[in-house]
């Protein structure tokens, strides 16, 4: 599926999350299910844990740092 559009960084969390709450009601593990509440969003746009939104943050940039060639794999 291509599209022109771009996420942005909420957008693809979001999505991520869509995508993992798939796997879980798939799979009903309980590992992902304990992983993903802390992932989960609040309604003021914060995750329930704040170290989860940071990370992300982390993985985004190191995805964009890799295709603007900043970071050597």
């Amino acid at each position: 599926m291509k599209n022109k559009e771009n996420l942005t960084t909420k957008e693809a969390y979001q999505a991520m999350l869509f995508f993992l709450d798939s796997l879980y009601e798939k799979t009903l593990s309980s590992d992902l299910g304990g992983f993903l509440g802390g992932f989960q969003m609040c309604d003021d746009g914060t995750t329930i844990d704040p170290a989860a939104w940071n990370n992300w943050r982390k993985a985004v940039n190191n995805v964009l740092e890799k295709r603007l060639g900043k970071v050597s794999d």
